[in-house]
């Protein structure tokens, strides 16, 4: 893989290090703010209710969505809303483990559609759960309407809605990304060692900090985030390191990790 500069290497990485010397308990959130976390890891269930008025949600007024589609007659044959609302129970606590309220994870969940739905969060669904209200917009573009002809029957058009609805919420949640760095699915905090010269005076030093180890890389998004030394903080994607550094860094990237190889058992 390294002789061939793969394009596409099998297991991406990055070492992230901090420009200040962190505790575990900071090093530790970093790395968490540097995880993908995806709204299909939230979802606990999803109900999808026939609803074409748009009023309130039965037993959960809270969520109503908010853009009046279905109260006015010119935007609602703009905006061509489906007649089925999603509504998406996600995990409190999961919630709240990512520093996330309903609101946030509606807004992600509308970015994510980016103007062929409306979305709504509530917290005043059960103890445990928060609700999503999710309307797609444009039901007939996605449906393909005029595929499908003039001779399908009204009530098959409704159950073809239906099911494009549900498809097209269950099918999305596993890609709406809710926070997180693109392609980290993972990170580690592990201590390294490091010697140290002190210019002055030459004399060294062997120190351990804490670096981030990252499975998955996004180099030019992780070099930017607050508290990453961007003067040490390197991938091991050559090709990645090229478009980001340019050619001279992924010279240095590409014999560093032939070097750590061939001395991989313990060899010289």
């Amino acid at each position: 893989e390294l002789i061939d500069v793969s394009k596409t290497p099998k297991t991406p990485s990055t070492d992230v290090y901090l420009d200040v010397p962190a505790g575990s308990d900071l090093a530790a959130a970093v790395a968490r703010s540097m995880e993908e976390v995806f709204l299909g890891s939230f979802v606990t269930h999803t109900t999808i209710l026939e609803i074409p008025d748009g009023d309130s949600v039965p037993g959960n007024p809270d969520l109503t969505l908010s853009l009046g589609v279905a109260r006015d007659l010119r935007l609602r044959a703009l905006k061509d809303p489906s007649r089925f609302l999603a509504i998406i129970d996600v995990s409190r606590q999961a919630c709240e483990s990512q520093g996330m309220t309903p609101f946030d994870v509606a807004s992600c969940v509308e970015a994510y559609f980016d103007g062929f739905a409306e979305c709504v969060g509530s917290e005043s669904a059960d103890g445990d759960r928060w609700g999503i209200a999710v309307r797609i917009l444009n039901i007939k573009t996605i449906m393909q309407v005029k595929k499908l002809g003039d001779d399908v029957p009204p009530e098959e058009l409704v159950r073809l809605e239906r099911t494009s609805v549900q498809q097209l919420i269950e099918g999305s949640a596993d890609r709406i990304r809710l926070k997180g760095v693109p392609s980290v699915s993972r990170t580690f905090v592990t201590p390294h060692r490091r010697s140290v010269i002190e210019p002055c005076t030459g004399s060294h030093e062997i120190i351990e900090e804490l670096v981030i180890e990252t499975a998955g890389s996004n180099l030019e998004i992780l070099l930017g985030i607050d508290g990453v030394d961007a003067s040490r903080t390197i991938s091991n994607d050559v090709h990645e390191v090229y478009r980001v550094l340019g050619i001279s860094a992924a010279q240095h990237v590409l014999f560093q990790e032939l070097i750590r190889v061939l001395t991989f058992d313990g060899n010289r």
